[in-house]
């Protein structure tokens, strides 16, 4: 078992650690979600990007990201909602490890910002969101890809779940937090 010392030579598990920065996240997810909200509907509520974060924040974030997608607990909306994300697995030939494999790869600096999620039932959530530039082959021609990323770690009945709601080529200019 791996373990990390602290300056006081306490022993925590790296599990247990990353499970104190999980918790940790949630209460911060928890308290920014209240922060900025009004009671309007979501209908009447415009869009408004949060960009107010620490990069120990998305740290945070990210952890409990990737130890969602490692452990199976992850999904990449494709549904008839979701055409670009369909068009852009095809287009790329993105398998399932492949589309992993570039989940796992998001780093702090790959972080643009946040948006409350305009769905009512879930305007109590913000989606985060990433901009990760990937080598695709696009039909035999290996091409430098801007991918947005957007997501939501969100708490079902089976435990906390990541949905990734757009997983596409950027289509429009994006600026980063940390870059």
């Amino acid at each position: 078992m791996i373990r990390y010392f602290t300056q006081n030579k306490i022993n925590v598990s790296i599990d247990t650690f990353r499970w104190y920065l999980l918790i940790l996240f949630c209460i911060i997810y928890i308290l920014r979600g209240v922060k900025g909200r009004n009671n309007l509907s979501s209908t009447d509520r415009a869009t408004q990007k949060y960009t107010d974060f620490t990069e120990t924040e998305i740290e945070v974030y990210l952890i409990g990201f990737k130890q969602l997608v490692t452990g199976g607990a992850y999904s990449i909306e494709l549904n008839e909602n979701r055409t670009e994300n369909v068009d852009f697995m095809e287009d790329y030939d993105l398998t399932v490890e492949k589309a992993k494999r570039i989940l796992l790869s998001l780093e702090v600096l790959d972080f643009c910002y946040a948006v409350d999620n305009v769905k009512p039932q879930f305007a109590h959530e913000q989606l985060y969101i990433f901009c990760k530039e990937f080598d695709l082959d696009n039909r035999g021609d290996m091409e430098k890809v801007d991918i947005y990323i957007k997501s939501n770690i969100t708490n079902t009945r089976r435990g906390n779940r990541l949905f990734v709601v757009s997983f596409h080529k950027r289509n429009n200019p994006i600026s980063f937090c940390f870059k």
